[in-house]
């Protein structure tokens, strides 16, 4: 699609955080489709919380060039470990030099996922009220990832269930 038909290249870094980090996250194709342009430098951010305590620094995080200002970063945290994605891309921003961003411009762009209970006769709708009940309250990404307010952008998704 960028091959085809190149899109604008806005100057500066934008970080989307998906569960998968060589999938396009649903953000990056509704900005595209509507604005019909790209940041310079692109990461596509996966968060994996593994089953230990600690992580050790030289394996906390693991990035790959995709090409054309695209990246693909994997964090990794231990459940005890402190998970801060502004420190862990401002070692990235250290170690890999080609990248050569400001911690502080960056803009994260999270998508915002909300689940509508689909009323359906003979399914059982107390279940499906609990899991929108229990995601609506679950923490948000800015807080668990310490990520600056004011760099946020997020985008939301309804999902029937």
């Amino acid at each position: 699609m960028i091959e085809k038909d190149p899109p604008n290249r806005q100057e500066g870094t934008v970080v989307y955080l998906s569960k998968y980090s060589k999938t396009v996250p649903p953000a990056l194709t509704y900005n595209y489709r509507v604005n019909r342009s790209i940041h310079e430098k692109i990461l596509l951010l996966s968060v994996r919380q593994l089953s230990y305590a600690h992580v050790s620094e030289e394996h906390r995080f693991e990035l790959e060039s995709l090409g054309k200002g695209f990246y693909s970063l994997t964090v990794r945290y231990g459940f005890m470990d402190k998970m801060d994605l502004p420190q862990v891309l401002a070692r990235v921003d250290q170690e890999k030099n080609r990248l050569n961003f400001d911690v502080n411009k960056v803009i994260y762009i999270l998508t915002h996922e909300r689940f509508l209970p689909e009323e359906r006769p003979g399914r059982f709708p107390w279940r499906k009220h609990l899991f929108s009940f229990m995601y609506r309250n679950a923490q948000l990404a800015t807080n668990l990832f310490h990520l600056p307010a004011d760099q946020v952008m997020e985008i939301d998704s309804q999902i029937e269930i």
